[in-house]
């Protein structure tokens, strides 16, 4: 039962609180909303009557959530107005009687040079000596009869800031770029100025480079035309003072595709520019200290030249611009040359086994000719050559240290095996 209780006062306290705004999320008293994170009560709120997102006109009051204007007038623009009196709103919202009274909701002009232009137009009541939008007669509109004049004496004229006439449209030639001196004469350099009825170049961009259509530029800094018209320096690089600067991590300039001046490389790093322009490295590789730099298990650059990137390759060296030959010695290791597979020679018989025995000597077998044997230290082998029809076999002698106790390998003994 005590539990209950604390049940019961908690329900009375969130009742006190009043309930939470639909919109806000926070608790408002009851009837107020969360607008903007205040509680407002948008009864009688005249910057939200009705909603957080309605405001009345000015003057008007909040009742019951409507807005309402003074007796006797209505709200037009954002105001409550009186439309028998208001000049901006007479007789009707946005009806302007301009030098005219409103006076019983109707526009009352004064007579010349105060005129009426209608009851439908606003503002109603004009002067057309000087008005532009019925300048001479109701309607006729300056900037669309002449664009950039001004009403004068009743005519459209061109006057200052733009006082000379090119028939179609006001302008100053002493000033502008498109009709510099006279009508429709542009100036012939892109960015250039009219001054005083002349074109030159702007201070900011102050020499002219290339005949029509130039343009105006700056020779000190200006990477397309530094130091002198049309000098492009290389892409990636700066004009400072009239020179070309390449930056300090690409200090070199070399040939690029679709350049005339080049690019800034750096040719210690740059693997299309590897210690010289167009050194090409293989894909595999990388460029560090002007070198290219194959990876462990492809440790040699073969064939990367100005015209190919050649190939990263196993092996010790490269055969002229390709990888060598990788040969099995028939014991499980691998050994590299320029030979072809099954020639059997004996160079390649000598290659097989210090494949087998790194650190040990070969010799001639003792008692097999055309064969050579080394020995691991633990176990001897036999590879035989061309010359002998035991040619491309290998034998191993598991537990024989010396080569002096070795025989000819056997065809199909269980330790025979084929190298190439």
């Amino acid at each position: 039962m005590r539990g209950s209780g604390k049940v019961a006062l908690a329900g009375l306290a969130l009742a006190a609180l009043g309930g939470c705004s639909a919109g806000g999320g926070s608790p408002c008293p009851t009837g107020e909303a969360s607008c903007d994170g205040a509680c407002v009560d948008t009864a009688s709120d005249p910057a939200h009557c009705g909603s957080c997102l309605d405001a009345c006109p000015r003057g008007a009051a909040c009742s019951a959530g409507r807005c309402q204007c003074p007796a006797g007038q209505t709200g037009c623009g954002g105001a409550c107005v009186d439309l028998q009196s208001s000049a901006t709103d007479c007789g009707q919202c946005g009806h302007a009687c301009g030098l005219g009274q409103c006076s019983g909701g109707s526009c009352a002009c004064d007579g010349a040079p105060v005129i009426s232009c209608g009851p439908a137009a606003s503002p109603q009541c004009v002067d057309r000596a000087v008005d532009a939008a019925n300048c001479g007669a109701c309607g006729h509109a300056c900037p669309e009869a002449l664009p950039g004049s001004q009403c004068s004496g009743g005519a459209c004229q061109c006057l200052a800031p733009e006082p000379d006439d090119c028939t179609t449209f006001c302008t100053d030639l002493a000033t502008d770029p498109r009709n510099c001196q006279a009508c429709g004469q542009a100036c012939p350099l892109t960015d250039a100025i009219c001054a005083s009825g002349v074109c030159q170049c702007p201070p900011s961009l102050p020499d002219p480079c290339g005949p029509p259509p130039g343009a105006c530029v700056s020779l000190a800094e200006d990477p397309q035309h530094c130091g002198s018209c049309a000098n492009a320096c290389a892409s990636g690089a700066s004009c400072l003072s009239g020179s070309c600067r390449c930056p300090a991590g690409a200090p070199e300039v070399c040939p690029a595709p679709g350049t005339a001046s080049g690019a800034c490389v750096s040719e210690a790093s740059d693997p299309q520019n590897c210690g010289a322009c167009g050194n090409l490295c293989p894909s595999e590789a990388t460029c560090a200290a002007s070198a290219c730099s194959c990876p462990a298990a492809q440790p040699v650059a073969c064939g990367h030249s100005s015209a190919a990137a050649g190939s990263c390759c196993a092996g010790t060296a490269c055969c002229g611009t390709v990888c060598q030959t990788v040969h099995a010695n028939g014991l499980g290791e691998s050994y590299y040359d320029c030979g072809a597979l099954g020639e059997y020679t004996e160079s390649q018989a000598v290659a097989a086994a210090q494949a087998f025995a790194p650190q040990g000597t070969v010799i001639d077998a003792p008692d097999c000719p055309d064969c050579v044997c080394a020995t691991d230290g633990s176990s001897a082998a036999v590879w035989c050559y061309a010359g002998t029809d035991l040619a491309g076999l290998v034998q191993l002698f598991p537990g024989t240290a010396s080569c002096l106790l070795t025989v000819c390998p056997t065809p199909g003994a269980t330790t025979t095996a084929d190298w190439n």
